[in-house]
């Protein structure tokens, strides 16, 4: 597959498609926990659909969403964090 990552905002639809088959776990950077922002409702579309979520944001850090999940800072979070190499 050939694709810039560094153009963050304009990978093919192909791209998206390969990442969300093969992975099932994500930590979504940037969570909001206004309803009306895209990165809540992305968040719970997500969960819906049966990943497992964990909503970065140092602001909301300890604050409980979704049922079981609470919002963390990126270094403190209980995972491994991979990401598209830079």
């Amino acid at each position: 597959m050939s694709f810039d990552p560094h153009r963050h905002d304009s990978y093919p639809d192909s791209v998206i498609e390969y990442v969300l088959k093969s992975v099932k776990t994500i930590a979504l950077v940037g969570f909001s926990a206004n309803e009306s922002r895209p990165s809540f409702f992305v968040t719970k579309y997500l969960i819906e659909r049966g990943y497992a979520l964990y909503p970065i944001n140092p602001g909301l850090a300890g604050q409980e969403f979704f049922g079981d999940r609470k919002s963390t800072r990126l270094n403190s979070s209980h995972t491994d964090i991979s990401r598209m190499p830079s």
